[in-house]
């Protein structure tokens, strides 16, 4: 049975304990296992100018699941495009809030 979430592929596992008569006689456990899949994200945002990316630079050094991130300056809505693992788009949008740069997830 495969799950998709959207940060997560999900694989259930039943173990199944025998003890002689070969009939299940006991439901040993069940184990969830997900790989983490690389993530990107593309933000509309309130970037001005250089400055403003300077300190989304900074603000970045913190998360060291961000791979890559770049803005392009020459598009109206100042796209931010992260590519991350282990980290949600809301995430993001509150670390960039901390430092005055709002932001909108497109889809």
């Amino acid at each position: 049975m495969r799950v998709f979430s959207s940060f997560f592929h999900w694989k259930v596992v039943d173990t199944i304990q025998f003890r002689g008569s070969g009939q299940p006689d006991l439901l040993f456990c069940t184990h969830l296992y997900f790989s983490m899949q690389n993530q990107i994200f593309i933000f509309r945002t309130s970037i001005k100018n250089k400055q403003d990316i300077k300190r989304i630079k900074t603000l970045f050094t913190q998360y060291p699941t961000i791979h890559k991130w770049n803005v392009d300056l020459e598009d109206w809505e100042k796209i931010l495009r992260i590519e991350c693992l282990e980290i949600t788009p809301i995430d993001v949008l509150n670390a960039l809030q901390t430092i005055n740069i709002y932001a909108e997830e497109l889809e």
